[in-house]
């Protein structure tokens, strides 16, 4: 750029900037945007901003002072604090609100400081040319680098603050880098302002990632690493031990110095891997740090051991790592289950399974992924043929839930879908994890199933496994002739739920695996790896209130009355419930496509053939038309043989219920009052049907809201009765409770209206 020409900053470069280290700062605090002439020390500007949930503020006012500063004829460097204060006066370390990344300038030796504190630290999140340049031994110049790891939570307290500043310490002079940045409150140039010592020049931004740091992961890092370089430099004094590991009596400092000296590497990566972890060390974060030690052992003594050389010894111990640390993660589970066990068993514990005390109060409702089939929060199965368009079913499902919360019922035919439908419960992320169809594939297929781009900034992921060349999906594996978990089982999509939850603010209501047997390093036919397998995923399903659904094939030669999955009958056995697709026949198809006016080829059948909440219509089932978008439309109503449609029955009972509550003995939906206990007061057909499909017929009127739940005046502490949502006890009118039986209280209410 013309050095005369205006100079503006760079929009893009602090919006980038502000994202990724004020992610995580607390909603009203205050920045202190600041300015200072470069060739003084004096003030330019400083400016304060609160924080709101529109970082789009900060960033207009930062470029907006920024800009300001650049144009001045004297130079001034625009370098605001990365954190926030609680007030809008000061900016000094008693104001301090959040620390919210460890910072380091690395003025001398950049690319090398860079290379130590990410070998230590993991990749920053943030890394800045400052616009300032270095002389190397030869006088070639590096950019000058200002390295941000952002804190997977800011700081918030006098302790926190303090164990931030040491660590900040600490980097530094691992590296040699400026002193004066240690302090949070420190001013720091933002990539998007402008350097003007000489040449003006764009601090930018040279490297990005979504990395971030565990405050105290990074202060033991630091603090082993920093005891180890004042034995290397001959300082007296040694740091405080660690608790030694089972079976190894040198503290963590001894063990380390074996490592990098390479006097001894397998029993040191061993203890390391039990004390990272049981500190709270990510098991991904001790791998990269345990291999990071073994790569800063010099490479002229790797393989020498009792001056005598081994060839691939140092190699087989790095790559050993990943097993050192699964296994000690594995041993710390074990313990913690046990520890777990013992104290649920225990005195102090045993009092809350008493059955009155576990069971006090109101029952919780059951809640619906899809309603009435597929219960929230469970894992579960839906099985078909190749190419009936399961993957497709999951994939619409999958949408759906993050549209839920939007677009109401107007959405993608009000949001039916395997014979029932989405109730707003189920609004929230959603998640489908292929093995099968890559990024394109799935293009296709959504721009079919949402040719109206309702997707756009829907909390929907997908994630193409076969386009990821260094993912491995397997959550079990054989360890021997038994099973085990994987790492990815294990912690992966506890960490990947957790992710998205944080980004979209919203829960994620359904995760779809497909295939199921691809997620097995083993047979699926083998119980034991699919139980292992089915017993995680109902943990994971139960800790994030996920519904899991895990795509199957159906077994050879289907049994129409009794279709079952491919594979072990764990697959079902385990399951909360379980949902078959299938062909009709030929001759069946083209009978039922002239009955259903569809064509035979896209007719399916689909059944609910497993499921454990109550009201599940088990074995109903029900007739699909596979539309040209790959979406199943639900055509079992148009059957002859059906009798009444589901919208008849459904209307048939939300009349008789309000009538009811109007005459003064209403309807609960289940219970003494409920719908099952009365039904010799409904009319045929809904008087002679079997409890689940009642009661799931009275759940859908709830879900639609045709049907609510109030009370009486005479039971003011519950809302359990069934009414219209403006009838007359939902909307609070004195309704005395009839003194006989609910034939005659009905008989005397119509007779009164002239019914």
């Amino acid at each position: 750029m013309n050095a005369d020409a205006p100079l503006l900053a760079d929009r893009d470069q602090i919006t980038r900037f502000v994202d990724a280290l004020f992610r995580h700062a607390d909603e009203g605090t205050f920045v202190s945007l600041r300015a200072f002439y470069d060739d003084a020390n004096q003030v330019y500007g400083i400016e304060t901003h609160r924080l709101s949930d529109d970082v789009r503020l900060l960033v207009s006012a930062a470029t907006s002072l920024a800009t300001r500063a650049a144009r001045q004829r004297r130079p001034i460097v625009f370098a605001p604090p990365i954190a926030t204060f609680s007030n809008g006066d000061g900016a000094k370390e008693d104001d301090l609100q959040n620390g919210l990344a460890l910072s380091v300038e690395c003025d001398q030796r950049p690319s090398e400081a860079r290379q130590k504190l990410e070998a230590l630290l993991g990749p920053a999140t943030i890394i800045v040319a400052s616009g300032g340049e270095w002389p190397d031994a030869v006088g070639v110049l590096e950019p000058k680098l200002h390295l941000h790891w952002r804190l997977t939570e800011p700081t918030r307290d006098a302790a926190s603050h303090a164990t931030l500043k040491a660590c900040r310490a600490m980097a530094k002079a691992l590296v040699g880098a400026d002193g004066t940045s240690t302090p949070m409150v420190h001013p720091m140039r933002w990539p998007g302002s402008w350097h003007r010592k000489g040449a003006p020049r764009l601090v930018r931004i040279v490297s990005e990632t979504e990395a971030e740091l565990d405050l105290d992961e990074a202060d033991q890092l630091l603090r082993d690493a920093w005891s180890v370089h004042r034995q290397q430099q001959g300082d007296a004094g040694k740091a405080e031990p660690d608790e030694p590991g089972e079976g190894e009596t040198r503290d963590t400092t001894e063990l380390v110095t074996a490592i990098l000296t390479g006097a001894d590497y397998h029993a040191p990566i061993t203890a390391l891997a039990m004390r990272y972890l049981k500190g709270g060390m990510a098991d991904a974060q001790a791998v990269l740090t345990l291999r990071g030690f073994m790569n800063s052992v010099p490479e002229a003594i790797r393989n020498i051991k009792d001056g005598v050389h081994h060839l691939l010894r140092w190699q087989a111990r790095f790559d050993d790592i990943p097993r050192a640390v699964s296994t000690a993660r594995d041993e710390l589970d074990a313990e913690a289950a046990k520890a777990a066990q013992a104290d649920m068993f225990g005195e102090q514990s045993i009092g809350r399974f008493r059955l009155d005390e576990m069971t006090a109060g109101e029952p919780p409702r059951q809640e619906f992924l899809v309603s009435p089939t597929i219960p929230l929060g469970k894992l579960g199965v839906m099985f078909g043929a190749g190419g009936i368009g399961k993957s497709l079913v999951g994939l619409a499902l999958c949408l759906l839930v993050a549209l839920r919360g939007r677009y109401g019922e107007a959405a993608l035919g009000a949001f039916s879908i395997l014979g029932g439908h989405v109730p707003l419960e189920a609004a929230g992320a959603s998640v489908f994890l292929t093995l099968e169809d890559d990024t394109a594939e799935i293009h296709r297929r959504i721009a079919s199933l949402d040719p109206e781009n309702r997707r756009r900034d829907a909390p929907c992921y997908v994630i193409p496994a076969v386009d990821l060349p260094n993912f491995d999906p397997a959550l079990v594996m054989p360890d021997g002739r038994a099973a085990m978990l994987t790492e990815l089982a294990k912690h992966g999509l506890d960490r990947l739920l957790r992710s998205i939850a944080a980004i979209t603010g919203r829960p994620v209501r359904l995760l779809v695996l497909d295939p199921a047997g691809d997620f097995l390093n083993g047979d699926e036919n083998d119980a034991s790896f699919v139980k292992m397998l089915m017993r995680q995923l109902r943990a994971v399903a139960a800790r994030h209130g996920c519904t899991i659904i895990l795509i199957g094939h159906v077994a050879k030669g289907v049994d129409l009355e009794n279709p079952t999955m491919r594979g072990s009958g764990a697959w079902i056995a385990n399951s909360r419930f379980a949902y078959a697709l299938w062909k009709p026949t030929v001759e069946e198809a083209e009978r039922l496509g002239k009955e259903v006016d569809e064509p035979a080829e896209t007719l399916v059948w689909g059944n609910l053939v497993k499921a454990n909440h109550a009201g599940a219509p088990i074995g109903m089932r029900r007739l699909f038309a596979r539309s040209p978008s790959g979406n199943f439309l639900d055509v079992t109503n148009r059957l002859a043989s059906q009798g009444p449609t589901e919208e008849q029955l459904l209307k048939l009972l939300v009349e008789t219920c309000a009538d009811c509550a109007a005459a003064g003995l209403p309807f609960s939906h289940t219970g003494a009052a409920g719908l099952f206990n009365g039904r010799a007061d409904f009319p045929e057909p809904l008087a002679s049907m079997s409890r689940h499909r009642l009661e799931a017929i009275g759940t859908l009127a709830l879900d639609r809201q045709m049907l609510v739940k109030t009370r009486t005046a005479d039971t003011q502490a519950s809302t359990r009765f069934l009414d219209l949502p403006d009838g007359p006890l939902a909307t609070g009118i004195n309704v005395p409770l009839f003194k006989g039986s609910r034939k005659e209280a009905l008989e005397r209410y119509r007779s009164s209206r002239g019914l």
